[in-house]
């Protein structure tokens, strides 16, 4: 499968608004991007966005499925990035995982 559900564009456009409210040229982590579908749509709104999958999950059906031009997807955990973001953005969070601290440490921007 590509994603387990397809956004609207008016979601996507509405969500990097939002973004837009924590930093005037906000950057986005992907968490938990698998093949980086969702990312990619976020990303189509102008908005800088790179993905993390972690290389121990098992890949989707379709590994790869968005436009590189837009979307970078680094093969890494939150725990293993340095990569800053401001915001962080997770379409499907595996059961049973709780990056609640790896998040709070990466103290991404909390200002408004």
């Amino acid at each position: 499968t590509v994603a387990h559900y397809y956004p609207l564009k008016k979601e996507m456009a509405t969500f990097a608004l939002y973004a837009r409210h924590v930093a005037k040229n906000p950057v986005i982590c992907d968490a938990h991007a698998r093949n980086g579908f969702m990312g990619s749509l976020l990303a189509s709104e102008g908005i800088k966005v790179y993905g993390l999958r972690d290389p121990q999950e098992k890949p989707n059906q379709i590994e790869n499925f968005y436009d590189a031009k837009k979307y970078e997807l680094k093969e890494a955990t939150l725990t293993t990035s340095d990569q800053p973001f401001d915001v962080l953005f997770s379409s499907w969070m595996p059961s049973g995982l709780d990056d609640t601290d790896a998040i709070v440490a990466k103290q991404p921007n909390c200002s408004t």
